[in-house]
Formats: C-alpha cells, sequence, structure tokens
C-alpha cells in the first residue's frame, strides 16, 4: 500500500516534492542482511532519494513533518494537487485518513517529526 494519509486532524501549511536520485547506496556500503530490508540504507536514502514532504499545523500536536521518501526504485512521490500548499500560501485544511499522496512504485518509508514544544506520546 503505497499511498499517504494525513496522520492528524489540522492544515498543511506547507508541501513540496524533494527530487532525489535512485539505486543509491552510500559509500562503503556492502551487501548483504540489512542493506535493502530497511536498515542500514535508511538513514543515508533519507538524505539522497525522492522525498514529498508535508508540515502539518493543529492546536494539539503544533507543527508535525511528514516527510514520505521513494526508496531504491520509486523515486517518484506525487501529492494530490489540492495538497500542494506552496511557502507563504494558504494552509489547506486536512482530516486524519484524507488521502494526500502516493509513491508512483515499488518500496517506500517514512518518517514523522514532532515538534519538540508538545509532549506528544505514542500508543499502540
Amino acid at each position: 500500500y503505497h499511498r499517504w494519509r494525513a496522520p492528524i486532524d489540522g492544515t498543511i501549511v506547507r508541501s513540496w516534492v524533494e527530487p532525489g536520485t535512485y539505486f543509491a547506496q552510500r559509500s562503503g556500503q556492502t551487501e548483504g542482511s540489512g542493506t535493502w530490508e530497511g536498515t542500514e540504507s535508511q538513514p543515508y536514502l533519507g538524505h539522497v532519494a525522492a522525498r514529498a514532504v508535508f508540515v502539518f499545523h493543529s492546536e494539539f500536536t503544533g507543527y508535525l513533518a511528514l516527510v514520505c521518501i521513494g526508496m531504491v526504485e520509486v523515486s517518484t512521490c506525487h501529492i494530490e494537487p489540492k495538497y500542494v500548499v506552496a511557502a507563504g500560501g494558504p494552509g489547506v485544511a486536512v482530516v486524519r485518513g484524507d488521502e494526500i499522496g502516493w509513491f508512483e512504485f515499488g518500496g517506500s518509508t517514512h518518517m514523522m517529526i514532532f515538534d519538540p514544544t508538545k509532549k506528544i506520546q505514542l500508543v499502540d
């Protein structure tokens, strides 16, 4: 399942696609367990792979960033056009679960960055 959904009720205050590379490996990386299964390469790919970046705001969470990373052969990130928010542009309201974009193909990962001024606790 390679579609992204809004993680919170709130407003997207900025979003964009950051172009990147694909089939990249960090210097000195070897092939083996963990290389592509999601551990060793993720920090590197989080810097060089194509990424869709969303910055949300809500009263409860403060600012929250969602970074969708197109890993390995993916490299194509699409933001649903109505959720593209330019710098300084008006925000777009979202409800948790709204489909905000998708990966074109293949494997992927995500990261969420939380506002350090808010005390957010994740639960199962």
